[in-house]
C-alpha cells in the first residue's frame, strides 16, 4: 500500500498524500492503512518482547469475548489521574496465552498478563510510555513492567516475583512514582509546545503526534514550511514565559 510506504519507510504524512490524491481524483484507503499500522506496532512489540526474552502479550478478540463471558468490567483506571494514590485491588483474570487461543488461568506463579477491577498504573496510551510498579499482597510480589489497555480492559503484564497470583485475591498497586514524574514533566512539555506552536504560527501549526518517556519527548507536527531561527526563538520564549509564570505562581 503505497500510502503507507510513504509514511513507513520516508516519514511522509498521511494528510499530504490525502492532499495530493485529492488534486488527482483518488481516493487514499484510510482503513487499509491503520489496519496496517496497527499490525506494524504489533509485530515491532513482539519483536522487542522476544529480544528481552519475554512473551509479547496482545489480548485480542477471543481473549476479550472469553472475558466478557466471565462477567468480568472493563478496569476502572481513574485512579490514574491520582497522583500518589495506591488503591486495593481485586484480580479478576490471569492471562497465559497466545494472541490466537485467549486462554485464561486461575493461578500463576511465572511471567502473565493480569487484569484488575481497578488500577492506579497507566497504560500506554497516545504516545505516553505506560507504568511500572509492583502488584503485592502479605505473601504475592508481581513486578509489573508493561501497562496495555485491550478495549478497555488494562493488562498488567510482568513476572511473579515470589508467592503466587490467584483470581480473587487482593493486591496493592504500587506505582513506580519517581520514574512517571519525569514522564509527566515531558507530557506537559508537549502541550507547552503545541500551544507556542499555535500561538507564533496561528492556523499553520497542527499536532500530529508524540512520543512521551521519562528519558525525553518527541512532538510531531506539520507546517507549511520550516520554521525560522527566529520562530523557533519566540516558540523558545513562549514555553519558558509558561513554566515561569506557573512557578512564580507555586512559588
Amino acid at each position: 500500500m503505497i500510502p503507507f510506504l510513504l509514511y513507513g519507510t520516508f516519514g511522509f504524512p498521511l494528510d499530504l498524500t490525502q492532499i495530493m490524491c485529492d488534486e488527482k481524483g483518488f481516493v487514499v484507503d484510510t482503513v487499509g492503512f491503520n489496519r496496517l499500522m496497527v499490525e506494524q506496532r504489533e509485530c515491532s512489540q513482539a519483536a522487542f518482547a522476544a529480544k528481552q526474552g519475554r512473551i509479547a502479550f496482545n489480548l485480542q478478540a477471543a481473549a476479550l469475548s472469553i472475558l466478557q463471558t466471565k462477567g468480568v468490567s472493563p478496569t476502572n483506571d481513574s485512579y490514574k489521574y491520582l497522583y500518589g494514590e495506591s488503591p486495593q485491588c481485586t484480580i479478576k483474570a490471569i492471562w497465559q496465552g497466545t494472541p490466537e487461543d485467549g486462554s485464561f488461568v486461575d493461578t500463576c506463579t511465572g511471567e502473565c498478563g493480569v487484569i484488575l477491577d481497578t488500577t492506579c498504573f497507566y497504560a500506554e496510551s497516545g504516545g505516553q510510555i505506560f507504568d511500572t510498579g509492583f502488584l503485592e499482597n502479605e505473601s504475592l510480589m508481581f513486578s509489573v513492567k508493561e501497562v496495555k489497555s485491550f478495549g478497555g480492559f488494562v493488562a498488567h503484564i510482568g513476572d511473579v516475583k515470589h508467592g503466587e497470583l490467584k483470581v480473587g485475591s487482593t493486591v496493592q498497586c504500587s506505582v513506580n512514582f519517581e520514574r512517571r514524574r519525569p514522564i509527566m514533566a515531558n507530557h506537559t512539555s508537549t502541550h507547552l509546545i503545541n500551544w507556542a506552536l499555535r500561538k507564533v504560527l496561528p492556523g499553520d501549526a497542527d499536532q500530529r503526534g508524540s512520543v512521551v518517556s521519562e528519558e525525553k519527548f518527541r512532538f510531531d507536527f506539520t507546517c507549511p514550511e520550516a520554521l525560522t531561527r527566529d520562530q523557533i526563538f519566540q516558540v523558545e520564549q513562549e514555553v519558558k514565559q509558561l513554566i515561569k509564570k506557573r512557578t512564580s505562581r507555586v512559588c
